[in-house]
């Protein structure tokens, strides 16, 4: 259910009221002195993947893949590309000579 902002047309007054739409058409009717305010719209993404509704496909999976062995280091590579034990083992010294 959502929450509507509401406004009394007599006082001026702004609130907010959680109903449902079935509520909400018989609030309106109800109250004549009081009118809906809006403020903007809704936030509706058709992202689904973004949302986390579903998994990205292979194919883009693919791609961040070859972007991050292009840039080794970077934020992408860590999260698609798997390091073989060698990689693992020089970024360790590496990092331990960079503390000296």
């Amino acid at each position: 259910m959502p929450t509507y902002t509401f406004k009394n047309n007599d006082t001026n007054e702004e609130f907010e009221r959680f109903m449902s739409i079935k509520e909400y058409d018989q609030y309106l009717i109800d109250n004549p002195h009081i009118s809906r305010t809006w403020y903007s719209a809704p936030a509706i993404s058709g992202d689904s993947v973004g949302l986390g509704f579903r998994k990205p496909d292979n194919g883009f999976n693919d791609l961040m893949h070859r972007i991050g062995k292009a840039n080794r280091g970077s934020a992408i590579a860590d999260k698609y590309v798997s390091r073989n034990t060698t990689e693992v083992k020089v970024a360790q010294a590496v990092e331990k000579n960079r503390k000296r």
